[in-house]
């Protein structure tokens, strides 16, 4: 992917951001990616649920998905969920559309025509 650091930590900013305007609390990691504990970017809080957010992007037209083990464990552990939310930018038809899932096993890729899980 390549992400540049300040980009990376852009996304995950822009994503609480959008998160809190829809009305829920999003609070982003701040060691996220330092250490070799963490296992997320952000943490997301609605009404109902709580999860663990790894937050992605990428100028494809899909993004597959790996490397997340320990999201999942540590979700799983604690009875929240894992969610992974890309931003695909670039040559998409609507570049900045962001598509958040709930990471389940029989999930390996996300396309840019997905429809985000309801949080």
């Amino acid at each position: 992917m390549g992400l540049t650091i300040k980009s990376q930590l852009q996304y995950e900013r822009d994503f609480c951001n959008l998160m809190c305007e829809l009305g829920h609390h999003a609070e982003r990691v701040s060691s996220s990616g330092k250490r070799k504990l963490s296992v997320c970017d952000a943490v997301l809080i609605t009404l109902l649920k709580t999860y663990l957010v790894e937050v992605k992007a990428t100028k494809e037209k899909s993004f597959k998905i790996k490397g997340l083990h320990g999201n999942v464990e540590v979700a799983n552990k604690f009875n929240i969920l894992p969610l992974i939310a890309v931003r695909f930018k670039g040559n998409c038809h609507k570049p900045g559309r962001w598509v958040w899932k709930i990471i389940t096993p029989n999930i390996n890729k996300i396309n840019f025509e997905d429809e985000s899980d309801k949080i």
